[in-house]
């Protein structure tokens, strides 16, 4: 349980310390006074973090944390909103903007098996990161809340999370209200483990060859677009009425009937309804995780965290189930 202030560090390859009064998790979002002129803390181009202070603590915008071996952890609370300075905004389109094109389209195609289709992708534009991850060897653990304070110009958080030989680990404590988020979260035969809050709403892909564990709330809250035993598409949708989660009565002509009537497609038309540009079209959350060396992969709602996990062998029923062959028995 997060109190409602707590102290956070952050600290770069040089040991410099970044060190403020945090904001706890909002009720209706915050209400601070003017925010200060951001500021910028730098050494070389590993670390950059935009820091705004109003009377309720610090909000963070444009973070970038890159190392070779070392571990990244930490709380970190987002704020869209805030203004970035002149004089960074070049570092941040050179080393930002790539980074967020590439991941979004390329790394949805590494299975091997079955070129992936990026079309649905919400993302595929260059979109600039609100806060970037990276380690090589290390590994990632990470709180994150996304909320602040400001005017209407920017709502969504885009996160960009890369632990290319370690496992990364995404806690996400919250979504206020009028914010969106953005994850992307890609190791290579590292685990990936991400918790949602339960106001999360929107499409969720998952890509590994290895096991794929999604945790029994999210389960019964989700909708199913697209299933294969590497890759799945679901749409997460807590507040409305979803299909039977697969161990239920997954074998219903209704359901099965259902299920081939969604597709890739349609959900591409819905994402971006008559045409609309890519970027403007789809306002909701979206997370994206993809491990390419077959990393185990496992997500839920936060409150799924300690939930007894499902068997080993469900999701192999679970998509024989959606390609319409018979279900073993559970």
């Amino acid at each position: 349980m997060m109190s409602s202030t707590s102290m956070s560090t952050y600290t770069d390859q040089s040991g410099m310390d970044f060190s403020s009064s945090m904001p706890g998790p909002s009720a209706g979002g915050p209400s601070p006074g003017p925010p200060r002129t951001p500021t910028v803390a730098r050494k070389g181009t590993e670390t950059l973090i935009m820091m705004s202070a109003g009377s309720s603590g610090t909000w963070l915008n444009h973070i970038v944390v890159v190392n070779k071996a070392e571990p990244i952890g930490g709380t970190y609370y987002i704020d869209p909103n805030l203004d970035v300075p002149d004089h960074a905004t070049a570092v941040r389109a050179q080393g930002l903007s790539k980074k967020a094109h590439s991941r979004s389209t390329s790394s949805l195609s590494k299975s091997g098996k079955q070129k992936a289709d990026a079309s649905w992708h919400p993302t595929t534009a260059p979109e600039a990161c609100n806060a970037f991850f990276e380690t090589k060897t290390g590994n990632v653990e990470i709180f994150l809340s996304i909320g602040g304070v400001g005017n209407s110009r920017a709502q969504k958080a885009n996160i960009d999370v890369k632990a290319k030989q370690g496992r990364a680990v995404v806690k996400v404590v919250e979504i206020v209200e009028g914010r969106r988020l953005n994850l992307d979260v890609a190791t290579g035969k590292g685990e990936i483990e991400v918790f949602l809050p339960r106001t999360f709403s929107g499409p969720l892909h998952v890509h590994t060859e290895g096991e794929i564990t999604l945790l029994p709330r999210l389960a019964a809250a989700m909708e199913v677009i697209t299933a294969r035993e590497d890759d799945a598409l679901v749409m997460v949708t807590p507040s409305t009425k979803v299909p039977p989660s697969p161990t239920a009565s997954s074998s219903s002509r209704a359901y099965q009937d259902h299920l081939h009537r969604s597709g890739p497609g349609g959900f591409s038309q819905w994402l971006h309804p008559s045409g609309g540009s890519v970027a403007q079209s789809y306002q909701g959350d979206f997370v994206n995780l993809v491990s390419t060396g077959g990393g185990a992969i496992k997500v839920g709602f936060l409150d799924d965290e300690k939930a007894k996990e499902e068997s080993p062998g469900l999701w192999t029923k679970f998509v024989r189930m959606l390609a319409g062959k018979r279900s073993e028995s559970v």
